[in-house]
């Protein structure tokens, strides 16, 4: 932030570590002292910290916006959803890894992301294909949502899949349209936390009194990232990805 506190129009430069604030208001103020000893008169500014980490729609009809991207992602009009013009899209196939990366969370102990998926009539196994990853520093997987859909006659389902202590639990799979979905997952570091999963804004799942006090989030995958064998077969479209610090409530659809 760049404050003006004297009258000779000088430019006074602080930086501001927030990181660790509270979400809310703060009014921040600063004066200054010349060599003679004299002070200015006070300059505030009012400082909002939210706790929003990362938003992308591909607008920008790329994914330069994200911190990496692997494997063959394309951003097109055909894959935008909810209003918008460009929308992530990805062959969904045997080995085929293809998800962009977001590596602004800093060993976070609450996170909470929600991004629409239309699952196009892709075809995956029953076992399920993982398609939102959060990783540690290790880059292992912490939690995650799959995908499945073992045959033509299946509807489409996801379910959430979280580490703690002694190893791992997963949520019931729930139900999807073949259409745009806002898909949502609130995960949380510590002793005794829970860990849902919403579809346009309903919580379908949740687990409960999970000991996962042993991970921080690091990263974020989006996009067909794990569990890649089988029966794979169609495209997949991802779209107006979001992130946030606090578990307090939820984007929704």
């Amino acid at each position: 932030m760049t404050l003006t506190p004297n009258a000779n129009g000088a430019d006074l430069a602080a930086a501001v570590d927030v990181s660790t604030w509270l979400t809310g208001g703060y009014v921040l103020s600063v004066r200054a002292r010349d060599a003679a000893g004299n002070w200015s008169l006070p300059v505030s500014v009012t400082l909002s910290v939210d706790d929003l980490l990362f938003t992308d729609s591909f607008e920008s009809g790329g994914v330069s916006a994200w911190s990496a991207s692997t494997g063959p992602v394309n951003v097109t009009p055909g894959a935008a959803m909810n209003g918008g013009a460009w929308g992530m899209q990805v062959a969904i196939a045997p080995g085929a890894l293809a998800y962009v990366t977001d590596a602004t969370p800093d060993a976070l102990t609450s996170y909470g992301a929600r991004f629409y998926f239309h699952p196009n009539g892709s075809r995956a196994p029953n076992a399920g294909v993982t398609i939102l990853a959060g990783l540690n520093a290790s880059n292992n997987t912490i939690f995650a949502i799959q995908y499945r859909r073992p045959n033509p006659a299946s509807a489409p389902q996801i379910r959430g899949v979280v580490m703690r202590a002694g190893g791992s639990t997963n949520t019931g799979w729930v139900t999807l349209a073949n259409a745009p979905q806002a898909v949502e997952v609130v995960w949380e570091s510590g002793n005794s936390t829970s860990f849902a999963l919403y579809v346009d804004g309903v919580r379908r799942q949740v687990r409960n009194s999970l000991n996962t006090s042993a991970y921080t989030l690091e990263s974020v995958r989006m996009g067909p990232v794990a569990g890649l064998a089988g029966t794979l077969t169609g495209t997949q479209y991802f779209d107006e990805f979001t992130s946030k610090r606090s578990t307090t409530t939820i984007f929704g659809p």
